[in-house]
């Protein structure tokens, strides 16, 4: 999603399924600027 370094650090060191909540965490956290941004 973000072009960043460090969730392939986390994809490495802890494996799919930590990237799966570094992913989940990216996506909430857009999210909630969306709703902060809106209002």
């Amino acid at each position: 999603m973000l072009r960043h370094p460090a969730p392939s650090r986390i994809f490495i060191l802890y494996g799919p399924g930590a990237f799966q909540c570094v992913e989940f965490f990216c996506l909430a956290l857009m999210m909630s600027f969306v709703v902060v941004f809106r209002f």
